[in-house]
């Protein structure tokens, strides 16, 4: 009995992780080439430049279209994170999305607002998993 339990909190488990990727790729942030291009691919005006000021260094992307919007830095340092915060959730009031991630193995520095769409529409995919216990 207690094997069958096991395979079956097993196949469950399987189950469970297996659904939380898309295709297998789980959460995935797309660099800015990929990102432009996937925009581009759906119709937004993007808009990509280099940034060196006294506040922060990296690169920006702006894509838009109609009333879908994603502003997203990489950024060389964390130390201003902050700074870009505040403003864009000054730009941005009713944002749906606000996501940050410092010195990530994978991504770097970065932070970005947007709109649901159009962060699907870039090719971002995050993947949430909650357990209760």
């Amino acid at each position: 009995m207690k094997k069958l339990i096991m395979y079956v909190l097993f196949f469950v488990c399987a189950l469970g992780l297996t659904a939380c990727g898309q295709n297998g790729k789980g959460t995935y942030y797309p660099n800015s080439s990929e990102m432009q291009i996937n925009l581009q691919s759906e119709n937004y005006e993007v808009n990509v430049r280099t940034i060196q000021n006294d506040d922060y260094s990296g690169t920006c992307l702006i894509g838009i279209k109609g009333d879908e919007y994603i502003e997203f830095y990489w950024l060389n340092d964390d130390d201003d994170m902050s700074l870009i915060e505040e403003q864009l959730k000054e730009k941005y009031p009713n944002y749906n999305k606000l996501v940050s991630m410092k010195n990530d193995n994978q991504f770097g520095t970065f932070i970005f607002c947007s709109s649901e769409k159009a962060a699907d529409d870039a090719g971002i995919v995050i993947i949430d998993v909650k357990i209760n216990l």
